[in-house]
């Protein structure tokens, strides 16, 4: 992959992160990205998506997953609508950033092709290839070093 890959790891942590900035402050910013309360500093929705991805693809990209995340009356509509209610506080917000993650990988610039690993067994069946797709992680007969995925079990 090259740097301007954006994977789902990337929307998660982007979204995680502007969870945490939007728990650290006591109300939103609405009607505008920033503002001041009680002495501290109050982020939109959109100001900590953006504060929290490291550039404009990780950024685009997390936008979507929060636009693909809003329900009911905003669903359609634009994260500022949803922040900008009077009735949406910092939990919501933070509920809103939780259900994106869920389109993390939808929204990501991944290859969607099947990766195909070769067999755990050399005793592969004649009618089968000696490559097929893992039911599980745990299945990777190896740890590559560039791999940040580990089967637990093994140690």
């Amino acid at each position: 992959m090259n740097n301007d890959t954006v994977t789902a790891a990337d929307v998660m942590h982007a979204l995680s992160l502007a969870r945490e900035v939007l728990n650290r402050q006591p109300e939103l910013a609405k009607g505008q990205p920033f503002t001041w309360t009680a002495g501290r500093p109050c982020l939109s929705i959109h100001a900590a998506i953006v504060f929290t991805s490291p550039n404009p693809r990780v950024r685009d990209a997390v936008s979507e997953a929060t636009l693909r995340a809003l329900q009911g009356q905003f669903r359609g509509r634009r994260i500022e609508d949803f922040n900008d209610h009077q009735h949406t506080t910092v939990s919501d917000a933070q509920t809103l950033l939780q259900r994106a993650k869920a389109n993390a990988l939808a929204v990501a610039a991944v290859d969607t092709e099947p990766i195909w690993i070769p067999a755990r067994s050399s005793a592969t069946p004649p009618h089968r290839t000696p490559w097929h797709r893992p039911t599980h992680l745990s299945d990777v007969p190896w740890n590559s070093p560039d791999c940040e995925w580990k089967d637990r079990r093994s140690g």
